[in-house]
């Protein structure tokens, strides 16, 4: 008697996102914010945003920032110089109001 291994069709269950960036972004306005236009106002590379908001468990530095912060029982930003997020926050504007300056739209 000859036995088959019958193998199965289905792909194993893949972890869920561990950051909700594309939920967020796709949510982000009437219509949405695209991935590049993301990545523009965020000052990041395109592949960079592709890659956090596809990866299935946090990049080491961001969970190492939040366990510090869990540990000291305050909320992740608040490890964050807040000159330093002035700097981000100001760096953000800048880049949103180029973006929008620029749209093809803005000039109608």
């Amino acid at each position: 008697m000859t036995t088959t291994k019958q193998l199965s069709t289905e792909s194993p269950a893949s972890p869920p996102l561990a950051l909700h960036i594309r939920s967020l972004r796709q949510w982000h306005g009437e219509h949405g914010l695209e991935q590049a236009e993301l990545a523009e106002l965020a000052g990041i590379s395109r592949h960079a945003l592709y890659r956090l908001e596809n990866c299935r468990e946090l990049p080491p530095i961001i969970a190492a920032l939040f366990a510090v912060a869990y540990a000291l029982g305050v909320a992740p930003d608040a490890l964050l110089d807040p000159r330093e997020r002035a700097r981000i926050e100001a760096a953000v504007a800048a880049r949103r109001e180029r973006v929008e300056r620029d749209a093809p739209y803005a000039a109608q």
